[in-house]
């Protein structure tokens, strides 16, 4: 027989039902809201982003291009997974060499020397700073691509380059310089060079910056 005191239970379970049903609804609801809230962000932060890195690899691709080479800066996306997002850098530094992806390995230290240095270079252009300091940035170089980057920051020097200071034991003779070029020696220690040497060397380097 039905157990006539079951009745008003099932009658309460009924209504909670409901409310679960309707809570349900309205999560779901808000969910699909919050969904579409983060796509719309998303696509604005990837679009910002985007922007950001065509105006990078722009100056990055010419800047090569100026030394012979190719350069190309983009962006790898991942999905939602945004800690999987990364900035690829791929080189080429020979005609004959498809352009590939700027690693650990594949590179001399000196070629990754170059590419490092002539990223920083391009970012100038979207991340304004008053000064930079490069602490031997020639290291692992040879004297041609050491030229090339002293060549390339004499060259942004004279357009939105903020102040940059070079931290470095020794230059390459005969390098360009500009107005907007100054040299600062320490003139510390026991064997430095006389006063008469290096008023010699301070001069030859103003001829040739003229």
């Amino acid at each position: 027989t039905l157990d006539e005191g079951c009745i008003p239970s099932l009658e309460r379970e009924k209504v909670e039902l409901k409310e679960l049903d309707k809570k349900i609804e309205e999560e779901t609801a808000k969910q699909h809201r919050q969904d579409e809230e983060m796509r719309k962000k998303k696509k604005e932060w990837v679009r910002k982003i985007n922007d950001n890195i065509k105006e990078v690899n722009e100056h990055f691709a010419r800047q090569f291009q100026r030394m012979g080479c190719v350069g190309e800066v983009k962006l790898r996306e991942a999905g939602h997974k945004y800690d999987d997002y990364s900035i690829d850098i791929t080189v080429s530094f020979r005609d004959e060499n498809a352009p590939r992806l700027l690693t650990k390995g594949g590179f001399s230290g000196g070629e990754k020397s170059v590419s490092t240095m002539q990223y920083l270079l391009a970012l100038q252009e979207v991340s304004k700073l008053p000064f930079r300091v490069v602490d031997e940035i020639n290291q692992g170089m040879d004297a041609a691509n050491e030229r090339k980057i002293f060549e390339e920051l004499v060259h942004t020097s004279d357009t939105v380059c903020p102040q940059t200071f070079i931290l470095t034991p020794k230059l390459l003779p005969s390098l360009p310089y500009n107005k907007n070029v100054h040299i600062h020696i320490i003139y510390n220690g026991k064997y430095v060079a006389n006063t008469a040497d290096l008023s010699s060397a301070m001069a030859s380097i103003s001829r040739n910056a003229l």
